[in-house]
């Protein structure tokens, strides 16, 4: 770029006062912060500037201190492609209309169902994050997958586990310094819960309970009784309310005969 011949072909293109012209002071300066630009100075004075990425050339006025519009400073040679912008894409490689594919399947884009099989749609479950240490992450992280007070609560919790410094909670305002901190946000990012230590599964699985919207506690399973007095206990009042005037009647029925 600072060749002779890129020289005076710049030279050449500058307009020339008179019928004669003089050998000037040529000299091309560069800044550091822009390392594909070049300006030419002409007995000191800047007279233009050469954009090397993308071929363009701007006249200089030093009295208006004014930039003209861009041009070509080396004219294409004929037959040469144009400079390629796809960055290494073979285009001719590409499919004329998008697919989109699932275990080399492919997959309708219009297809309304809520997930493919093995994809779960999970945009209503609550976000569970917990920021801490390795090994604290790895704590709350066993007992989510094994512990069973929480085993209700698996198939409905969208779970990250981030170190305090990762990027994705390090800008975005989430407190870093708990062991570990637990937030709980529902599908729209609000925060529900945050405790800032573990305190076990049985008080998480109890703060998530009160988060889930869906949660409700005549729903909550008894393991400690048999199973047919576990079904009684979940009746609605209305069906013990029933039983208690049949038994009434009956009663009444068996102390009074006809």
């Amino acid at each position: 770029m600072t060749s002779l011949f890129t020289s005076l072909v710049i030279f050449a293109q500058l307009p020339c006062p008179g019928s004669k012209c003089r050998l000037n002071a040529v000299e091309w300066r560069t800044r550091g912060e822009e390392p594909n630009r070049v300006y030419l100075f002409i007995d000191w004075r800047q007279r233009g500037g050469y954009d090397a990425e993308r071929d363009e050339w701007r006249d200089f006025d030093p009295e208006a201190g004014s930039w003209a519009e861009p041009r070509p400073l080396l004219p294409r040679r004929p037959g040469r492609a144009p400079v390629s912008t796809d960055f290494g894409v073979m285009r001719d490689r590409l499919a004329a209309e998008e697919r989109l594919t699932l275990n080399g399947q492919p997959i309708d884009s219009t297809d309304t169902r809520p997930a493919y099989p093995g994809f779960p749609d999970d945009s209503q479950w609550l976000r569970l994050t917990i920021i801490g240490s390795a090994a604290d992450r790895q704590t709350v992280l066993d007992d989510l997958q094994s512990h069973p007070a929480l085993a209700e609560l698996r198939g409905r919790l969208a779970v990250q586990a981030y170190d305090p410094e990762h990027w994705a909670v390090a800008a975005s305002g989430f407190v870093r310094t708990g062991k570990p901190i637990i937030y709980v946000q529902a599908p729209d990012g609000r925060v529900l819960h945050r405790q800032d230590a573990y305190r076990g599964p049985e008080r998480l699985a109890a703060a998530l309970r009160r988060a889930d919207p869906d949660y409700h506690a005549e729903r909550d399973p008894d393991l400690d009784q048999t199973p047919v007095l576990s079904r009684l206990t979940r009746l609605p009042a209305w069906a013990w309310a029933g039983a208690a005037i049949l038994s009434l009647s009956l009663i009444s029925r068996w102390r009074n005969p006809r």
